[in-house]
């Protein structure tokens, strides 16, 4: 028999005539001379007994379509988890049949039978294979060829049981999620304080050191620090001011090729990359040299392409190696995460720095589109879970709890202030430069009229009303001053040292939530002009 190859996309597929449900799919991953070639190989021929050759020819064909849509590893990532739960399903009947000595029912399509099958033997399935079972549903229900008509999202098991309605079910997972995760203001500035401590005395890495800022700054997903490169961190220092921005990509945008935003970053946190940057390239330059060798050919590689946060250690696998020593995701988590989460004793959860952030903007009144952009969702759909979660009716029954809990627990500030708004002389909160060349309003005191300690005890203050389009810079480079002035002090100045580094770490805590405030003020307005 002959082989048969298509073309789909960026991809090639084939298989041989008279073996249809066994197929590759071979594709180059990467761009120019740098590219190489991958291949993913699938076989549905161990469901022959239980499912029809009609519904297997027609998951092949969907799959294969697929890649026009989504990247090949998130479709090798669906087969895995359908296929599992298929296999489980089928061998499930095949054992009730043999017990009764009947023969095995041969499913056409998914349907009522089969997910009746599935819940009684959901205990032994993988947790992930479920989910991802019944988000394949979710995704593409409208199939006839692959779902029957009338199922429902609630007919799918799941493991945990408050995901089975999609009404208040979803909503007090995400509650209970938010509520159970997020990280009061005091926390944030104990992680600062720990982790700056710790790298100082040199218990903690620079890699380590520069992950946990960069988190703390930016709400985006792990894969998203996982897969930055060296070459994302952008320095542009025209008319003399140095201003930093990273390239970060935007996993699960359901396309071929994850879309990439560019944000602005703060001097801290950019200077402390850019030190990353430098530790980077001279520990691992030499993988770009064999990188190149085992192409044979020169300058495919460059010291850009290094990841930014890397595999820690002396001894690499050689898969990371081959990767340039990009983290695998569970190194990630126990190289990078898991050793913070031990130091700081606090959950320094990206999810739930996401969720907590999003449901903060849906109550502020934010639209499912400017929380999409201040979160790097790939998609409005997403972000309007948030705004769901709010206007659902829930919200009268979360609100004694929920609202609470954000002015405990989360890092939000109550009330914002502008440069622009008329504030009562006595309650403005003026701040200078260092060298006293620039003075500008950076709050407004919620107390009759500011104290004699204003503007760095503001910063400790929960009546501390901060512009959040002020240069909170201004007091930061003040505080630096000073702890710089202590640390040469020696010995006798050590609690003020102590004292003037929390104040920094709680200035820089207000000036990632007031960037935040920017970012969706930023992104109303752009949606405002769209819409004109």
């Amino acid at each position: 028999m002959s082989a048969i190859r298509r073309i789909i996309g960026p991809a090639v597929v084939e298989w041989q005539e008279d073996e249809p449900l066994r197929w590759t799919v071979s594709e180059d991953i990467g761009k120019g001379t740098r590219a190489e070639r991958v291949t993913f190989a699938y076989d549905l021929t161990p469901l022959m007994q239980g499912y029809g050759h009609d519904f297997l020819l027609a998951l092949k064909e969907f799959w294969v379509e697929r890649r026009l849509q989504i990247r090949l590893s998130s479709i090798d990532s669906e087969v895995r988890q359908v296929k599992g739960v298929l296999q489980a399903c089928q061998a499930r009947f095949a054992q009730i049949c043999l017990e009764r000595k009947s023969a095995p029912p041969v499913f056409d399509r998914i349907d009522s039978d089969l997910l009746m099958g599935l819940r009684a033997i959901q205990g032994s399935v993988p947790k992930c294979n479920l989910a991802g079972f019944r988000r394949f549903y979710k995704q593409h229900r409208h199939n006839g060829d692959l779902f029957q008509a009338d199922l429902h999202p609630s007919d799918f098991p799941t493991d945990d049981q408050t995901r089975v309605s999609d009404g208040f079910g979803a909503i007090a997972k995400v509650r209970k999620s938010i509520l159970a995760s997020a990280l009061s203001r005091a926390t944030l500035v104990h992680i600062l304080n720990v982790t700056e401590a710790a790298y100082e005395a040199g218990d903690l890495s620079l890699g380590l050191f520069a992950y946990s800022r960069l988190v703390l700054s930016r709400v985006a997903r792990r894969e998203s620090f996982r897969t930055l490169r060296l070459k994302d961190l952008l320095i542009d220092k025209s008319d003399g001011i140095t201003t930093y921005y990273l390239s970060i990509s935007i996993p699960k945008a359901g396309t071929a090729e994850r879309p990439v935003a560019t944000v602005r970053l703060h001097p801290d946190v950019g200077r402390l990359l850019d030190r990353q940057r430098a530790a980077v390239v001279k520990r691992l330059s030499g993988l770009i040299d064999e990188k190149n060798a085992t192409q044979r050919k020169n300058g495919l590689y460059a010291i850009g392409d290094l990841p930014m946060f890397p595999t820690c250690g002396n001894r690499m696998m050689t898969t990371s190696r081959d990767k340039l020593g990009i983290c695998h995701p569970a190194v990630l988590r126990n190289q990078y995460v898991e050793p913070l989460k031990r130091l700081t004793g606090a959950k320094m959860n990206h999810t739930a720095l996401r969720h907590t952030m999003g449901t903060q903007l849906a109550i502020a009144g934010c639209a499912a589109s400017t929380i999409a952009a201040v979160l790097l969702h790939a998609t409005d759909r997403t972000a309007a879970v948030y705004v769901d979660l709010i206007f659902s009716g829930a919200i009268d029954e979360l609100s004694d709890a929920l609202e609470p809990a954000f002015l405990e627990h989360f890092p939000v500030i109550k009330e914002f202030a502008s440069t622009y708004d008329e504030i009562d002389p006595a309650k403005r909160v003026i701040s200078s430069s260092v060298c006293r060349s620039r003075r500008e309003t950076t709050g407004e005191c919620g107390r009759r009229q500011i104290c004699l300690y204003a503007p760095i005890a503001c910063y400790e203050c929960a009546r501390f009303k901060p512009c959040y389009d002020a240069d909170h810079t201004l007091n930061l480079e003040l505080v630096t001053e000073e702890i710089a002035s202590a640390r040469s002090g020696g010995l006798p100045r050590q609690a003020d040292l102590k004292r003037y580094m929390h104040i920094a770490n709680r200035i820089r805590v207000v000036i990632n939530i007031c960037e935040l405030k920017r970012e969706a003020i930023a992104a109303e307005r752009e949606a405002a002009v769209r819409s004109l």
